[in-house]
């Protein structure tokens, strides 16, 4: 057992030894709620937690869809209609090519490929906890499909 004081400003440390023990690392993010007359603090498993699922949600959207979906945790991508991308290509679109929030090029593998790419933020509970690539070689990407998309998501993690 261990006891800690709340500083000045609400804050109490975790000690070394649970978040080894739990596997927490620094800017993890936590859950608090209450039970009775407890705190909890509990690890968030995240996105990744549902990730058989939208695999399934992604293999059936990609027998309608002629673009690429990429879902991402904050940290590595979870889920993919492709297996062309990789984490680091994604994150780091060049800076030129960011126009109104939309990526409109990215750099695979060394090699420059013009595409339609844009992101969104899966937000469930107005906590980003993800997000979706939208990867194509044209502008043509439906809109209702990706909402469509986006929405079985959110909803599956609710």
């Amino acid at each position: 057992m261990f006891k800690k004081r709340i500083d000045e400003l609400g804050r109490i440390v975790i000690p070394k030894e649970i978040r080894d023990s739990f596997k927490v690392k620094n800017f993890d993010e936590l859950e608090l709620y209450m039970d009775n007359e407890s705190i909890i603090i509990k690890k968030s498993i995240g996105i990744e937690s549902y990730k058989t699922n939208i695999d399934n949600i992604l293999k059936l959207a990609k027998k309608i869809i002629d673009f690429d979906i990429v879902i991402l945790d904050k940290m590595k991508i979870i889920s993919s209609t492709s297996e062309n991308y990789c984490y680091k290509d994604l994150v780091k679109p060049k800076i030129e090519n960011i126009n109104n929030g939309k990526f409109e090029g990215i750099l695979f593998e060394e090699k420059y490929i013009s595409c339609y790419l844009s992101n969104i933020p899966l937000i469930v509970d107005s906590n980003t906890v993800g997000f979706m690539f939208i990867i194509s070689n044209n502008n043509l990407v439906d809109n209702e499909i990706v909402s469509l998309i986006k929405n079985i998501i959110i909803s599956l993690m609710e």
